[in-house]
């Protein structure tokens, strides 16, 4: 197995700025289907609505797998009540994250402009895919030689030697005037302050901080930084998951797995080999673990939002969601 840190770090930063709205966005089925994570903002039409009004007034295709409130991270029932400051993720297919977003009020386009704060392997990566999709790309980095080296790498972007943390130099930058800042120095503390002053100087912008030391999670979790990647967490997550997809297990295989609200939870795609107590059985007939909930089902490439009387049938991809730590196979979902 080889994996790329930076390069997985710049496809994650890239997915978000796709879809600013996000604070998260993890791929699963191949692309078909993510787990999109957002914030209801004061005022929004989901305060106080339940998980089932959802389902009846906006859309059955989609099926919030978590709630985090305050310290609490919830897996809902469709009682359960939504309220401003709520963030939660949902489980959808691109084209009906996109619809339930715009619905609910929030914006759904891509970014036109970012600046990428710091010109290491990462903001390449970044930069690269950005620009091919129409994305306009500033990068601000402190190496003369590394500015002159990624000038000849990405022509289309703009180039500019210079601290990234001088307030002055941002503003002649046009900070202000971007609809995103990616922070992406080699320091992680650089990186939060950056995202700090973008937020404060501009309510609309989309920030995004690099992580690069697993530390003082809870601390900034409760920073208004916008979306934060760890490319340390990506790796970690790819490694796992190739190494319990290596695994005795008996009729499946894991697929992909990431770690969900701070690692309280797991989201781990299955790929079903052959028959087992899950299988061929209604969804509402099984005694699944408490806190487990099944997210989806990719049967041939069509995403199944699953209801109580579908089935999981040899050839599916099935993505699990759940509190409990360690699934290896699908029937681990059983009590």
């Amino acid at each position: 197995m080889i994996i790329n840190p930076e390069y997985e770090a710049a496809v994650e930063a890239a997915r978000i700025l796709y879809l600013p709205a996000a604070i998260s966005i993890n791929s699963f089925a191949h692309g078909s289907a993510e787990i999109v994570k957002i914030k209801i903002p004061e005022g929004n039409v989901l305060h106080g609505k339940t998980v089932a009004y959802l389902g009846s007034n906006f859309t059955n295709d989609l099926v919030i797998v978590g709630v985090e409130r305050g310290n609490e991270v919830t897996i809902p029932n469709g009682a359960f009540e939504l309220s401003a400051g709520d963030i939660i993720s949902f489980v959808a297919t691109r084209k009906v994250c996109h619809s339930f977003l715009k619905s609910i009020g929030f914006n759904t386009k891509s970014v036109g402009s970012t600046i990428l704060i710091g010109g290491g392997k990462s903001a390449f990566y970044l930069a690269d895919q950005l620009i091919k999709t129409g994305i306009y790309v500033k990068i601000i980095e402190k190496d003369l030689a590394r500015c002159e080296e990624l000038s000849e790498l990405l022509p289309k972007a703009t180039i500019i030697n210079g601290d990234g943390i001088n307030e002055a130099l941002l503003e002649e930058t046009g900070i202000r005037d971007v609809d995103s800042v990616v922070a992406m120095t080699g320091i992680d503390e650089e990186n939060i302050m950056l995202s700090l002053f973008a937020r404060q100087i501009s309510k609309g912008i989309k920030s995004v901080t690099k992580i690069n030391k697993i530390s003082f999670t809870d601390v900034i979790n409760r920073l208004d930084l916008g979306s934060v990647i760890y490319p340390k967490h990506i790796t970690a997550e790819a490694i796992i998951s190739y190494a319990r997809a290596r695994q005795a297990s008996i009729g499946s295989n894991v697929e992909v797995m990431y770690h969900l609200f701070d690692e309280r939870a797991e989201a781990i795609e299955f790929k079903v080999m052959e028959h087992s107590d899950v299988t061929d059985k209604q969804l509402k007939d099984l005694k699944l673990k408490s806190n487990t909930l099944v997210s989806f089902i990719n049967r041939a490439g069509k995403i199944i939002i699953p209801k109580g009387n579908d089935t999981i049938e040899v050839g599916d991809s099935v993505m699990i969601v759940s509190k409990n730590k360690g699934f290896t196979a699908l029937t681990d979902i059983l009590r």
